[in-house]
């Protein structure tokens, strides 16, 4: 089976570069509960529609940057 999850090495670099000081303050950006992100991150859920875009957006990237398909057996 094959997963899309985000990948959080990329997130992470781009949160940094773009001056993002974590997850608390990324989530605020994106209008989410820190909850979200935090599932985000563990892999719990995939972002819909909408918050991808805003992700991307905070992030100055593109989905094809922040998004990975993983193997599991």
């Amino acid at each position: 089976m094959i997963d899309i999850v985000l990948n959080w090495t990329v997130i992470e670099r781009f949160m940094d570069f773009r001056g993002i000081k974590d997850t608390d303050h990324l989530a605020r950006l994106c209008n989410v509960h820190r909850g979200t992100i935090n599932r985000y991150k563990s892999g719990a859920v995939i972002p819909n529609s909408t918050n991808l875009g805003l992700l991307c957006l905070h992030l100055g990237v593109g989905p094809e940057h922040i998004i990975k398909m993983e193997v599991r057996p």
